[in-house]
């Protein structure tokens, strides 16, 4: 074979350089993911019915929507629980009544398609149900963002708020997105009063006195203590229950006198039931949204490319923006930062070589073995149908310092016969004959014993499979190529006889 290699020079470099582009070019083209997708064997979806619901009402929905799934034999048990609040941790008692929470566990947790088989069944029953919002979730046991997230400033509260939803509508309608999300939460209804100073200037009335007095109205007025051992407690003093609870009755308060003649609150104030923001959220001390999502059946980089396309020719008010964020931003920071890595990797494994050889040109020679091992990883992804994660990444940094032992192990024999006395072509097919057997056996054990990993047995086996497929891909091929390509790029840089 080195015979043929020898007398073609020409013709196997260009075949490695095709090969080479070829596989950088396939490569622009895979599919990339910040992470590989993982199965934890357990979703939940938190549920928001209309506000006023009752607990037994939210208690009685969520339990019929549950019963669904709960006899599907994929499912080990499914668990709700009702009247939740964000904030629950922080309220102690504080409840919501018409919030609660779902949440189901796989029998077998890296049985990937059942787990979206009855998310998605769960997800029919959901938005089958009138007046219902829901959110899916997973156990956030690796704290990654949402794969999907945009985030949209404006500083305006509805110019926010209808931004966001243009932006939420826009992204539902992407193929391969589900669950899209935003974060603004429309707050519960609250009574405005808005006083009318004419008025009140008119019928010689105070503002601070007119709102005072409806503030303790409701909210009452301690007017004095109860002492109760070492404790005191105050007694406050408000309107009754009824003319709290109603605005109609609210409306009717005393708010002054006029002429000896009561001047109730809507005479001067305009009473009206509004919703204020649930939140405002700030990222940079801006007020921004986020609409988040998942993906089902796609990539995160076509993802973002299209939600990018989608959002390109949306008309904007002034001093607002959208930008994508979420996994994507961080996929760019991630492949950066290793691509740095990467190139440091080879500089020191370069460095190391030429030490030892005291030679800048056969480290060198020796270092065409990185884009061999390329070759093989890209063949072995589209083998595989893997995406190129950050796994795929590190498999690639741990072979710039491992796949060129075997090239090492060739061209150090070389010198060492040529120093005897032979010729160079004699000395490259000799190393290759004798070298044969261990770098065989080197390659074998590292790939066989990578291969329970590849496989995908076991929990949480999604994560480590890119980084084994990398590293026995590129080994394996790279080793190949090297035994033909190595001595050929040896005898055309090297040009002593």
């Amino acid at each position: 074979m080195l015979d043929r290699a020898f007398a073609h020079p020409r013709r196997v470099l260009g075949l490695a350089s095709f090969a080479l582009l070829a596989s950088i070019a396939v490569g622009l083209a895979l599919p990339r993911n910040l992470f590989p997708p993982y199965s934890q064997g357990e979703f939940h979806f938190n549920v928001r019915l209309p506000e006023g619901t009752a607990l037994a009402v939210t208690d009685a929905a969520l339990t019929r929507i549950s019963a669904s799934v709960e006899k599907d034999p994929r499912v080990k048990f499914v668990t709700t629980s009702v009247g939740q609040t964000d904030l629950a941790e922080f309220a102690g008692s504080a409840r919501e009544a018409n919030r609660g929470q779902i949440a189901v566990v796989m029998k077998r947790s890296d049985d990937r398609e059942a787990e979206a088989a009855v998310a998605e069944h769960l997800r029919t029953v959901l938005n089958g149900t009138p007046g219902l919002t829901y959110e899916f979730g997973r156990p956030a046991l690796l704290t990654f963002k949402n794969p999907i997230e945009v985030e949209v400033y404006a500083y305006d509260l509805d110019e926010l708020r209808l931004l966001a939803h243009t932006v939420a509508q826009r992204v539902q309608g992407i193929e391969g997105i589900e669950d899209v999300e935003s974060s603004i939460r429309t707050g519960d209804p609250e009574v405005h009063i808005a006083f009318d100073r004419d008025r009140l200037a008119s019928l010689h009335l105070d503002p601070t006195q007119a709102s005072r007095l409806v503030r303790n109205a409701v909210q009452g007025d301690a007017a004095t203590e109860f002492s109760d051992l070492d404790r005191k407690l105050d007694v406050r003093v408000r309107a009754g229950e009824e003319q709290r609870s109603r605005v109609s009755e609210l409306a009717n308060l005393e708010v002054g006198r006029n002429d000896g003649r009561a001047v109730p609150l809507a005479a001067v104030a305009d009473v009206r039931v509004e919703r204020g923001p649930g939140q405002i959220q700030r990222i940079g001390q801006q007020r921004a949204a986020i609409v988040s999502a998942n993906l089902n059946g796609r990539d995160l980089a076509s993802a973002s490319r299209d939600i990018q396309a989608s959002l390109a020719d949306l008309a904007l008010p002034s001093g607002a923006r959208v930008m994508l964020g979420g996994q994507n931003r961080e996929l760019g920071e991630s492949f950066s930062s290793i691509r740095l890595a990467l190139i440091l990797a080879i500089f020191l494994v370069y460095l190391v070589m030429a030490s030892q050889f005291e030679s800048l040109l056969h480290p060198f020679v020796i270092m065409f073995t990185l884009p061999l091992a390329v070759i093989g990883v890209v063949l072995t992804l589209v083998i595989s149908h893997t995406a190129i994660s950050v796994m795929v990444l590190i498999g690639m940094l741990v072979l710039s310092g491992i796949v060129v032992k075997n090239a090492i192990v060739l061209v150090d024999y070389t010198n060492r016969l040529r120093a005897r006395g032979l010729g160079k072509l004699e000395a490259l097919k000799e190393a290759g004959a004798v070298r044969l057997r261990p770098i065989l056996m080197t390659t074998l054990t590292t790939v066989l014993g990578l291969l329970p990993m590849s496989l995908g047995i076991g929990e949480g086996s999604e994560v480590g499979a890119p980084l084994a497929l990398t590293l026995m891909g590129g080994l394996a091929f790279a080793t190949v190529l090297t035994l033909v390509v190595i001595p050929v790029v040896y005898v055309t840089l090297d040009r002593r006889p």
